[in-house]
């Protein structure tokens, strides 16, 4: 059964949906996930708990969730791990989760490598300075900013494709930055801020860009002639 605290007028409400086989310990870290909603003026979580993969699966079968907290390993389980769900969330089982943060007990390099490539917004070690309350906002403050990241992409992105709909704007970045790679950032207005020959180039010129770690500029390469965008969004 999903809890939420009382919601704070204009925030979002959020699901997040934690599996691990100590049930201790994710009920602990769903309080401390609840326990944020009086703080928060963007998001309000909602938040459910399954003790095995087998009830993981299903839950996320039968929900719509937008963050996903799952252990790596569950030995009752024959050893199934959270990395391997990680990925058969996209990939088998068709859902779209949008930030996945993987936890444990026995941190791995390898078992990080992994997580990354299969998708993980996150790989965090229990083990640590400060105990599990720090190990707890840790996870919740991963959450916020894979969230904040996504959110600020779609609104970045939305108001980009819109400006380029356009026929001048493009037609002056044709003009002014053929060939090249330009960094397009959208507040107050959409402006380019960094143009070169390739995305190194780009990125010396942002060296000194004062941005939040989950921003990012649009990068799009200009062709001549064209009508059609080529993102390469980072």
């Amino acid at each position: 059964m999903s809890m939420s605290a009382k919601s704070n007028a204009g925030a979002r409400e959020v699901s997040v949906l934690i599996i691990d086989d100590e049930t201790d310990k994710s009920d602990q870290l769903k309080r401390y996930f609840l326990r944020r909603n009086a703080k928060s003026i963007e998001y309000q979580f909602v938040v459910d708990t399954r003790p095995s993969i087998a009830a993981g699966v299903h839950a996320l079968r039968n929900g719509d969730y937008d963050v996903l907290v799952l252990d790596v390993i569950f030995p009752a389980e024959n050893e199934k791990r959270g990395l391997d769900l990680a990925l058969d969330v996209h990939r088998h089982l068709g859902l779209k989760v949008t930030v996945r943060i993987l936890i444990t007990a026995h941190p791995r390099y390898a078992d990080c490598v992994e997580a990354a490539r299969a998708g993980a917004w996150d790989y965090l070690p229990r083990k640590g300075e400060g105990g599990p309350q720090v190990f707890e906002e840790l996870v919740v403050d991963s959450a916020l900013s894979g969230l904040r990241k996504l959110d600020f992409e779609k609104e970045m992105h939305a108001t980009i494709d819109e400006w380029l709909q356009d026929r001048a704007h493009y037609a002056k970045l044709t003009r002014d930055h053929v060939g090249q790679i330009v960094a397009l950032w959208h507040k107050p207005v959409v402006a380019v801020i960094a143009a070169g020959k390739d995305e190194f180039e780009v990125a010396e010129q942002l060296r000194a860009w004062k941005h939040e770690p989950w921003q990012w500029p649009f990068y799009f390469r200009v062709a001549e002639g064209d009508t059609e965008m080529d993102p390469e969004s980072k």
